[in-house]
């Protein structure tokens, strides 16, 4: 953020931030990267949520409920279920239940959170890099709980490739009724059925849960081993965005602090003829 008109027509580096608001604490936690370390897809935020569950929640926790809004390319569609399976599996967590918000009849405490620095961004009129936003998100509440900001690097981004490949994403449940991913309302996996997904339409108390098998069987009949000991990264090589925008941002390096102009000369753009790198699936619905 400048307060050049310049910048006004150029393109600017895009800054990610994940909000994730722990109830029983009351508190926010904000995940935040910038374009040039991942996108924001899916596995994204399931990274996200495997590094929030190991590092802050509690080491006697046993169940996790989410909730979440029904963004498809984000939150609702195989890939984040998969990840949920996995730290199901390799944590201490035995049970995670997703629930999600009906479009356009939710209003969540992230939400909230995100309305508080919204409103103070105004008074910051010189964002320069992704550190920047960050100490804006730190200082902005008065009051504690304060929001707590977590800088997420490219080594905290998995993929969710190796769980994909050992599945079978099937389109019956257990009754042998077609599953409806854009109708579930709540998720649910559990470490005691690694191959089970259980999911409803609705989110009542009283709701009975469907279940899809997910597991591939080999030729011979047996089930093939689901969930790898550690997840492959997402951006092995760092992420590149677009040969334009770093063109754009180096042409702002006039209007900048000198001791930042490495930050964006560092910046590295796509090949000729070659789009933009994406390992994400921000705009896919299972």
């Amino acid at each position: 953020m400048l307060t050049t008109g310049v910048a006004y027509y150029k393109r600017q580096l895009w800054v990610y931030n994940l909000g994730v608001h722990d109830e029983v604490t009351n508190t926010g936690h904000m995940y935040m990267w910038g374009e040039h370390t991942a996108s924001r897809g899916s596995q994204e935020i399931a990274s996200c949520l495997l590094y929030h569950i190991r590092n802050c929640l509690p080491p006697t926790t046993k169940e996790v409920i989410l909730y979440s809004d029904s963004c498809g390319g984000q939150n609702r569609n195989i890939k984040m279920t998969l990840m949920l399976s996995y730290i199901v599996q390799k944590t201490e967590i035995q049970e995670i239940q997703q629930k999600v918000f009906l479009p356009g009849h939710s209003f969540s405490t992230c939400d909230q959170d995100f309305g508080i620095f919204e409103r103070d961004k105004k008074y910051h009129p010189y964002i320069f890099q992704t550190d920047d936003w960050c100490t804006v998100v730190e200082k902005v509440k008065e009051k504690q709980p304060k929001f707590v900001v977590h800088k997420m690097t490219s080594d905290l981004f998995f993929s969710s490739k190796s769980l994909e490949v050992n599945i079978t994403n099937g389109k019956v449940n257990d009754k042998n009724d077609k599953v409806e991913w854009l109708k579930i309302r709540s998720l649910k996996v559990q470490r005691e059925h690694p191959k089970l997904l259980f999911y409803t339409y609705n989110c009542l108390e009283d709701d009975v849960f469907c279940a899809l098998d997910i597991a591939k069987k080999s030729r011979r009949g047996r089930h093939i081993r689901l969930f790898p000991d550690t997840l492959e990264p997402l951006y092995p090589e760092g992420r590149k965005i677009s040969k334009d925008k770093v063109k754009d941002l180096k042409n702002l390096l006039k209007f900048e602090p000198p001791q930042l102009h490495q930050f964006y000369m560092s910046l590295h753009g796509e090949e000729e003829g070659i789009p933009a790198q994406s390992n994400s699936d921000e705009d896919s619905v299972a």
